[in-house]
């Protein structure tokens, strides 16, 4: 389960309550599928976008400023977003325009949609890297000056079906060279803790 933030709602427009880390929290402990988030998506209530894969299905939930939702599930599909409101009933949150957000979403659905399937973890780095729309609206933002957005991270998971899932982490502080790893998520990794490959 990863969060998006809702840029298209300015900051001063959101509620005191805001807020992305407790209740993570309590879902990662306690549900192990996408039907068991689904059920307990009461505990998001922060407006902001969702994203939620097991091995067999992904989902994506939208919760608006006053808690109401749109959610999308699929186990055979793609689904992708960024950082702005796509369904229909709650478009009326998209409270200000964000160029980036809507060209990201155009290139990573561009991009998804000429990928031939299945998709490989190498599929997925490589979308990730994309810097198709410049410095500001790319995939990958390395921004056009110091005071715009810059991509710092990267984590992608791959969840085979008889395997231990894989995680590819890419870090891009600022002012240091980029460093990636690939981490076999299984039972010595857990015990053992973080060690790159």
């Amino acid at each position: 389960m990863v969060t998006a933030a809702a840029s298209c709602i300015p900051e001063k427009a959101r509620p005191a309550s805001y807020c992305l880390e407790g209740f993570l929290n309590t879902i990662l402990t306690s549900c192990a599928t996408v039907d068991e988030v689904l059920k307990n998506q009461g505990l998001l209530t922060s407006p902001a976008f969702y994203l939620v894969a097991d091995r067999s299905k992904i989902a994506i939930i939208e919760v608006g400023l006053n808690e109401e939702r749109a959610i999308k599930v699929t186990d055979h599909d793609v689904l992708s977003h960024t950082n702005h409101y796509l369904d229909k009933n709650l478009l009326e949150t998209n409270k200000q325009f964000n160029l980036s957000s809507h060209l990201r979403l155009i290139r990573i659905q561009y991009l998804l949609k000429a990928q031939r399937r299945p998709f490989t973890l190498q599929d997925f780095i490589t979308i990730s890297q994309d810097r198709h729309d410049y410095p500001d609206n790319s995939i990958w933002r390395e921004g056009s000056s110091p005071k715009k957005v810059h991509t710092l991270s990267t984590w992608i998971v791959s969840l085979p079906d008889n395997d231990a899932p894989m995680l590819y982490v890419k870090m891009a502080n600022p002012h240091e060279p980029p460093k990636t790893n690939f981490y076999k998520l299984d039972a010595s990794f857990w015990a053992n803790g973080l060690r790159g490959d």
